[in-house]
């Protein structure tokens, strides 16, 4: 997505998962399509689950296996997308279903919403005034109805859901005037490196 995150301590869960992104692992009723790989002349059909480092297709029992194995698991979509979303819950739903303990990151909210997602867990809000609470509209403005089945598993599981963005003016503020525009508070908000696609370390 670019944005600029905000570096946090890791996590003490067995599992985070971090929902980002756009994803291609597929499953909409509409015609087949196939991914080709061409340094390997591989081809996979839409749906298949491919574990990248060996170009094998795996099944998803599989893949569960290794993701327990992670200490963060990324999970990305496209926004608009309810099948990704049904992916991501899916995976969710598989890890808890093993005993897991998950905390789930969702970029769509920035830390400092962390004292109303921690409500949200603790099955203290009704969806209405958590979308309130948040600014769900204002800030990421992608149909809630997207997000529902995955944040009302947060909350019947009781799992952490953690805030993983900066403050949403922050970005455009970087992007105009550079990181050095940032009053002190705000540059606290970032990591002390910062490495750009092009090398540079700031």
């Amino acid at each position: 997505m670019g944005h600029i995150r905000r570096h946090n301590p890791p996590l003490t869960a067995a599992f985070a998962i971090a929902i980002l992104a756009t994803l291609f692992i597929g499953g909409c009723a509409v015609p087949q399509k196939t991914l080709q790989m061409p340094a390997e002349e591989l081809r996979f059909s839409q749906g298949a689950i491919i574990a990248t480092a060996a170009t094998d297709e795996i099944d998803f029992d599989t893949l569960i296996d290794r993701l327990s194995d992670a200490s963060v698991v990324y999970v990305g979509e496209r926004h608009t997308s309810n099948e990704h979303h049904e992916i991501q819950l899916r995976i969710l739903t598989a890890l808890v279903a093993r005993g897991a303990r998950v905390k789930v990151g969702m970029e769509m909210f920035d830390h400092t919403y962390q004292p109303i997602l921690d409500r949200w867990s603790a099955g203290e809000l009704e969806t209405q005034r958590f979308l309130e609470l948040t600014h769900w509209y204002a800030n990421w403005r992608f149909d809630y109805d997207l997000y529902r089945p995955i944040l009302d598993f947060v909350q019947e599981n009781r799992l952490d859901l953690i805030g993983l963005n900066l403050p949403f003016h922050l970005p455009p503020k970087i992007s105009t005037g550079g990181i050095e525009s940032l009053r002190p508070d705000e540059r606290a908000l970032i990591a002390a490196e910062l490495k750009r696609n092009d090398g540079v370390i700031k």
